[in-house]
């Protein structure tokens, strides 16, 4: 559930925010947001009690709060720009690969720049900001 690497130098809100706006629909996340922080945070201290250490002495609640307000703003834009990756079909996936294998980031984004998206590419990636900005809008973070 937690990117290891990245929460060495980053909170674990970055992580959480990725994961539940980058990989679920509003819907979802509307049903079950605030249930998946709260399962995370027991979860978090249920294992510290494995090492006699409790949630709220290492890492508050409040923090953990106040980390997905502060990491919100840069999750959103992380999530747009994966939105225009993730929702290509078939074909423009393996076209963006190509690019990446053969000429890097660079000429992946020039792919993704000189060619318009089809309609449907178009369809999914609009539902899937509008989604991300309505759930943003349902839980304070913007």
């Amino acid at each position: 559930m937690i990117d290891y690497q990245a929460s060495a130098s980053t909170s674990p809100a970055s992580d959480l925010l990725f994961m539940f706006f980058n990989c679920t629909e509003h819907e979802t996340r509307f049903k079950n947001f605030v249930t998946w922080i709260d399962y995370y945070y027991s979860e978090l201290d249920k294992s510290l009690s494995y090492f006699d250490l409790k949630a709220e002495d290492i890492y508050p609640r409040k923090q953990l709060d106040a980390d997905i307000k502060r990491y919100a703003k840069i999750s959103f834009a992380i999530i747009i720009l994966f939105t225009n990756i993730l929702m290509r079909d078939a074909g423009e996936a393996a076209k963006l690969l190509e690019a990446l294998q053969n000429g890097g980031i660079k000429e992946a984004m020039e792919t993704m720049s000189g060619k318009k998206m089809n309609k449907e590419t178009s369809e999914r990636a609009r539902n899937r900001i509008v989604g991300l900005i309505d759930s943003y809008i349902e839980f304070g973070l913007l």
